[in-house]
């Protein structure tokens, strides 16, 4: 399953992914290939991390 922007859900599958392709992962379709936005997914983790940092400190 993959979130869109839009917040749909929609199947795909788990053979069109990339190997390494995990839960929380940044996908982007290019071309009708997924490939994973590494960089993307690093800033949203930060992002969460910083989240719930914030929450359980505050």
């Amino acid at each position: 399953m993959i979130e869109l922007e839009n917040l749909e859900v929609i199947n795909i599958l788990k053979d069109n992914l990339p190997q390494n392709a995990k839960e929380g992962d940044v996908v982007v379709i290019k071309d009708n290939k997924y490939y994973i936005d590494i960089e993307e997914t690093r800033r949203r983790n930060k992002q969460i991390e910083e989240f719930f940092k914030d929450l359980f400190e505050g």
